[in-house]
C-alpha cells in the first residue's frame, strides 16, 4: 500500500536519535620519538562517532526544515529538497550507527579482564552490525521516493532493536572486565595474607583470630560482588529485541555492576584494617 506523502515524512521522523551510550575513556599524550605512524583506536574511532554523530544532527535539523517547507507549500521544488534532506539525514544516521559500533568494538578490544569467547563473539556480533548497516547505505543513491526511503529507514530501525541488546552486551561487559581484573587482584592478595597469618601463627604463636575474622569478611565481600556481576548479566540476558524501554533494564544492570564494585572496595577496606591489626600486634 502506498501511504500518502504527509503521513511518510512522519514515519520518517527518527524517534530514536540515535541515543548511543557514550563510555568513558582517557587518552594519555606522550611525546613523539621520531616517526610514528598514525594508528587507529578507540581515542581515534570514539572521535569519528562523535564526528559523524554531529553530521547526523546537522542532517537532521536539515530534514525538519525540508519537511516543514515541503508541507506547507506542497510544490515539486519543495518535495525534491525534502526527498535529498531525508535522503542525507538517512544516510549520515546509518553511519553514526557505524563509527559508534566501530568505537565500542575498539573499546572491547582494548579491555582485559574479560573471557576470550565472550569478547570473540562480541567482536564478531558488533563486526556483523556494522556490515548491515553499510549495506542498507548503499540503497540511499538509488531511492527516488519517498516509499524508497521509508522501507529503508524501517529496516534500519528494526535491525536496530537487535542491535540495542548488543551495545548493552557489550557496555555491560566492558565494565565487568575492570571488576573481574580488580576482583582477580584482591584475590591475589588474600591469597597472600592467608599466607601469611598460616605462617605468623605457626611461626611466632601470636592470636590471629582477629585478623582473620577481617580476612574472612574481605572473602564474603569478594563473593557478594560476584553474585552482583551475575545478577547485572542475567538482566541483560533476558533483553529482547521488542522491549521498549531496554535502557531501564540496562541502567538497573549498571546499578549491579556499582553494587558489585562497592562491594570489591569493602574488601579492600577489610584488608587494610587486617593489615594494621597484624601490624599493631
Amino acid at each position: 500500500m502506498r501511504l500518502p506523502k504527509k503521513e511518510i515524512f512522519f514515519l520518517l521522523i527518527p524517534c530514536l536519535l540515535l541515543f548511543f551510550y557514550s563510555f568513558a575513556y582517557s587518552q594519555e599524550s606522550t611525546p613523539a620519538a621520531g616517526f610514528q605512524p598514525p594508528t587507529f583506536d578507540y581515542a581515534k574511532a570514539y572521535q569519528d562517532y562523535i564526528y559523524n554523530l554531529s553530521l547526523y544532527h546537522q542532517a537532521y535539523q536539515k530534514f525538519v526544515i525540508a519537511k516543514n517547507e515541503y508541507l506547507t507549500y506542497q510544490t515539486l521544488t519543495s518535495e525534491t529538497k525534502a526527498l535529498e534532506a531525508t535522503k542525507n539525514m538517512l544516510e549520515k544516521r546509518s553511519q553514526a550507527a557505524i563509527t559508534y559500533l566501530s568505537a565500542l568494538r575498539m573499546r572491547l578490544a582494548e579491555t582485559t579482564g574479560i573471557l576470550t569467547y565472550k569478547s570473540n563473539l562480541l567482536f564478531l556480533n558488533l563486526l556483523k552490525n556494522i556490515e548491515i548497516y553499510e549495506g542498507q547505505k548503499t540503497f540511499f543513491p538509488s531511492a527516488a521516493t519517498l516509499n524508497d526511503l521509508l522501507k529503508v529507514s524501517i529496516k534500519f530501525e528494526e535491525q536496530y532493536k537487535k542491535t540495542e541488546i548488543l551495545i548493552f552486551d557489550t557496555l555491560l561487559t566492558i565494565i565487568m572486565g575492570k571488576e573481574n581484573n580488580l576482583r582477580d587482584q584482591i584475590q591475589y592478595q588474600i591469597t597472600k595474607i592467608q599466607e601469611k597469618l598460616t605462617q605468623i601463627k605457626k611461626e611466632d604463636e601470636k592470636d590471629t583470630a582477629k585478623a582473620e575474622r577481617w580476612l574472612l569478611e574481605a572473602k564474603n565481600k569478594i563473593l557478594l560482588s560476584k553474585q552482583k556481576q551475575e545478577e547485572a548479566e542475567e538482566i541483560i540476558s533476558k533483553l529482547i529485541p521488542s522491549k521498549k524501554d531496554k535502557i531501564k533494564d540496562f541502567r538497573e544492570a549498571q546499578l549491579k555492576a556499582e553494587e558489585s564494585n562497592q562491594y570489591l572496595k569493602e574488601s579492600v577496606s577489610n584488608l587494610k584494617e587486617l593489615i594494621l591489626e597484624v601490624k599493631s600486634e
